[in-house]
């Protein structure tokens, strides 16, 4: 099936396990913000520990992956999305 991805830095879930192991950051919220630009790489970093793989699965699916067909067909002819 076919997918559009939200977030281009985690194009698959191994780039987020690989993040993980690569970051080594304090998790008070000042620390955070000089780390990672976006919110969204702040609630994976934190979320990690917290969360089964399955969970982080789950959570990626979520928040990562646009399913909806038809919002992915309006999306891609509006040209806010690029077939790769």
């Amino acid at each position: 099936p076919e997918a559009a991805v939200l977030h281009y830095t985690y194009t698959t879930f191994k780039d987020i396990l690989a993040r993980k192991n690569r970051c080594d950051c304090p998790k008070d919220e000042e620390s955070l913000k000089q780390c990672f630009i976006l919110e969204f790489d702040r609630v994976v970093y934190t979320k990690w520990d917290e969360m089964t793989e399955a969970q982080m699965r789950a959570f990626y699916n979520e928040r990562v992956v646009y399913h909806d067909k038809d919002l992915k067909a309006k999306i891609l002819s509006n040209g806010l999305f690029t077939r790769m």
